[in-house]
């Protein structure tokens, strides 16, 4: 063989191996990492109602009554100076029957919790695009209850753990203790008319700030969520909402926590209740390694107007929560809680974050209040 066969053959072997060895040299580069958290357990009511609206009990197995479980992954591309390509997929899970969690009926989501691309930057922040959880949900950690079934977000009707779509999102990298996350979100042609829509969120937005430093956070937000028409006609399902709450570590064993919600309806039919107001105060105490203990007390004032089928009335909710988790190891633990809602003559608010109005038979009638326990083992990977 002369030498210019093999030097061809030595440049062909050398594109082969220069062809075969990219992907990998960009594999070595990208990280993708599998995660889950899984809850269930069996829970307690007194207080809720039957058909023909008397009042009873009932005994339920739940998935997710600390907290939300799901599947899901992540993963980043590393490209170099400090920017990367991130995307997150998150799959909500209902363990008690092995069914999805948080996919909106009939719209064959893969992924209900998260399904987001992005660009991250380590001086500029990070921006991406997609499915995502709502910023109203970061109130979670300043919540001695820390959004469980009972906390804050119960007499909040579940509005502060919604998730949105066709969302575009900003977070701020940590300068002297402060960040920014906003968001931005609306609805897509032809949403108002899609059946399997029927009932989503239009129009997003919202920003947080929030300062952090050791043992001191402050969080402030301000949001508000339109239904498909663009609307703010519901306190709970489409409205204005701001916030303000901390937490502070008073000792290395306990942590105080205090925050004020406020959200108001401008398009709410006349005669409805229009705007209310959150207060809670509570703590958890770290008293061993292994023992937590959690409680709080949280207040509701409605006002401006009467409720229906939808809508909740004018009047005052009163909450007593406490609970407990035993820790096994850092990710797995058992917890028990307990509440108790004590409902003023207009109101029906339950220790479960129902949805609003007269039509949800999981809310007690009108002046009664409700209790409940619940337990269950949470592990995660």
């Amino acid at each position: 063989m002369n030498n210019h066969c093999l030097a061809a053959r030595a440049r062909l072997w050398t594109a082969i191996a220069i062809t075969l060895a990219a992907p990998c040299a960009y594999a070595d580069n990208s990280q993708v990492t599998l995660y889950g958290r899984f809850d269930v357990g069996v829970n307690y009511m007194h207080g809720v109602r039957t058909a023909d609206g008397a009042r009873t009990s009932r005994v339920a197995m739940h998935s997710g009554d600390w907290g939300a479980s799901w599947l899901g992954f992540t993963g980043t591309e590393d490209l170099g100076g400090g920017q990367a390509i991130v995307f997150w997929l998150e799959q909500g899970l209902n363990l008690d029957d092995g069914s999805v969690a948080g996919a909106s009926a009939g719209t064959g989501q893969a992924f209900s919790r998260k399904a987001t691309i992005g660009w991250r930057s380590r001086t500029l922040g990070t921006v991406t695009l997609g499915r995502d959880i709502l910023l109203s949900n970061g109130q979670w950690d300043i919540d001695p209850m820390m959004n469980e079934l009972s906390s804050a977000n119960t007499l909040m009707r579940s509005r502060n753990a919604l998730i949105g779509n066709n969302l575009v999102q900003y977070q701020s990298p940590v300068v002297a203790g402060f960040d920014v996350l906003g968001q931005y979100g609306a609805s897509e042609p032809g949403d108002r008319a899609d059946p399997r829509k029927a009932g989503q969120h239009g129009r997003i937005r919202g920003v947080q700030l929030t300062y952090n430093v050791p043992g001191v956070e402050v969080r402030a937000q301000w949001n508000d969520l339109a239904d498909e028409f663009g609307k703010l006609g519901n306190l709970f399902t489409a409205s204005r909402e701001g916030f303000i709450g901390a937490a502070w570590q008073a000792t290395p064993a306990f942590k105080l926590q205090s925050g004020w919600n406020y959200v108001s309806a401008p398009d709410t039919a006349p005669g409805l209740a229009d705007h209310a107001d959150q207060v809670r105060l509570g703590g958890q105490y770290q008293a061993t390694q292994q023992w937590q203990f959690t409680g709080g007390v949280y207040h509701m004032r409605v006002r401006g107007g009467a409720g229906d089928s939808t809508h909740d009335s004018a009047g005052r909710a009163t909450m007593l929560a406490a609970g407990a988790l035993y820790y096994f190891s850092p990710v797995t633990f058992l917890y028990a809680s307990a509440a108790h809602v004590h409902n003023s003559a207009g109101t029906a608010f339950g220790v479960g974050s129902n949805s609003p109005g007269s039509a949800n038979l999981d809310n007690p009638a009108p002046g009664w209040g409700q209790s409940g326990v619940y337990a269950g083992l949470v592990t995660g990977f």
